[in-house]
């Protein structure tokens, strides 16, 4: 493997398509059965940037509240990134990634309930 390739595995991580749960389809067969998932397009994963953890708006399911929409945080990965130095819960939604008044995604944290 060329070190060009090493240095983008190292940087990015592989992780399943959290909307269609890594089958490469549209979960919901909102056009057909055979629809390609609107997130990953097909690919059944995605690359993102490390360090990440887990969505605290969709809970990782990639899937909006209430919805059959990808969520608006993640994009239907079910993971986010943060490239930033140390991290805290967010002092907004207290973690949940959501507003607690509106339960809409928090605009401090923008859903991933960590600043």
């Amino acid at each position: 493997m060329s070190q060009d390739k090493e240095k983008v595995k190292s940087v990015f991580g592989k992780v399943k398509c959290a909307f269609c749960n890594g089958t490469g389809k549209d979960p919901f067969e909102i056009m057909s059965p055979f629809a390609t998932c609107s997130v990953c397009h097909g690919l059944k994963e995605h690359h993102i940037l490390k360090p990440f953890s887990t969505c605290a708006y969709c809970k990782g399911t990639g899937v909006a509240r209430g919805l059959r929409n990808p969520c608006l945080s993640c994009h239907g990965i079910g993971q986010v990134s943060h490239h930033k130095g140390k991290l805290s819960v967010c002092p907004e939604c207290n973690g949940s990634g959501a507003e607690l008044k509106s339960n809409l995604t928090c605009l401090k944290c923008k859903g991933a309930g960590v600043v």
